[in-house]
């Protein structure tokens, strides 16, 4: 059965982080900025949690791993597009090219499994605030360090543009009509301001990673990926990862995690609908891979 405690802050504290990475991934926001920051189009495959224990070093597991999709053959759309333009006149070109991609996707026209060619990762953490105080806001020295150090190991890795996104849960908001709306917002905004030294500490001026924060006001009705409140806040840029290029050691761990994801996608069946997300699951026992929204997960809201 699903998980009955939807809201990240209601998580047992083992699975808080596991299910904000979850909950991202039912945000389209969220999906856009994280994608966007990653330099991966919406046109993408994801892997949530991926194994990466031979890398001997942290972090261990990548909570977000993706890259971008292709077409089989990008011909098969003028035909879809023509078709579709013929029985919608009066739909916009936007539109009709959505939907013919959609139609393309369900005819198995997207390339499987997908190029390597440009990875993107991110490390996620998770604080949560109770009556205005934070908590699990990792803000010791060695929790720095530990994060400076997990973020670090992404970059040697030889992933293309890495990302460290904070995400801030708060207690669900009530009220009347848009009342409940914007209490959360407020909630969302104090937590993202009281936790602005701590998020501006996380990594060094030096580092190449991007910085992302999310502070997520919920609502009280439905959990955080249905009724919520989402004051983003880019904090700094992901830039091209130095290593990739004259670092022969990061060259060989990015050979090494490409040939694994690669064997990876290679097993699971090709995606008709996109982004195309597969969840690496830890929480399932046994272990195994399954699609995000699959109710068989405790940590899948009902």
């Amino acid at each position: 059965m699903g998980n009955e405690h939807s809201y990240i802050i209601e998580a047992d504290r083992n699975v808080r982080e596991r299910h904000s990475v979850r909950q991202l991934f039912r945000i389209s926001l969220c999906q856009e900025k994280i994608f966007g920051a990653l330099g991966v189009p919406f046109f993408s495959w994801w892997v949530l949690d991926f194994d990466t224990q031979w890398f001997g070093r942290k972090p261990g597991d990548i909570d977000i791993l993706g890259g971008p999709l292709a077409w089989r053959d990008l011909g098969a759309l003028t035909p879809i597009r023509e078709r579709l333009h013929t029985q919608y006149p009066n739909l916009p070109g936007p539109f009709l090219d959505q939907e013919a991609f959609r139609i393309m996707a369900q005819q198995d026209q997207i390339e499987w499994p997908p190029t390597t060619d440009h990875l993107g990762g991110a490390e996620v953490k998770c604080a949560f605030f109770k009556g205005l105080h934070p908590y699990s806001a990792k803000h010791t020295d060695e929790d720095r360090e530990s994060i400076r150090d997990q973020v670090e190991g992404l970059l040697l890795m030889g992933v293309d543009r890495v990302l460290l996104v904070d995400v801030i849960a708060n207690e669900p908001a009530s009220g009347h009509d848009g009342a409940a709306w914007m209490q959360a917002l407020t909630l969302a905004d104090a937590s993202l301001t009281a936790m602005g030294g701590v998020l501006n500490a996380r990594l060094p001026k030096e580092s190449p990673a991007g910085h992302l924060a999310l502070p997520i006001g919920a609502v009280v009705g439905g959990d955080e990926a249905i009724r919520g409140a989402l004051p983003y806040q880019l904090l700094r840029n992901a830039r091209a990862n130095p290593h990739t290029h004259g670092d022969e050691s990061a060259q060989q761990h990015r050979r090494k995690l490409a040939n694994k994801i690669d064997a990876f996608l290679s097993r699971q069946t090709r995606p008709r609908t996109y982004p195309a997300v597969f969840v690496c699951c830890k929480i399932c026992q046994p272990e195994r891979v399954h699609a995000l929204d699959d109710t068989a997960c405790p940590l899948t809201p009902q």
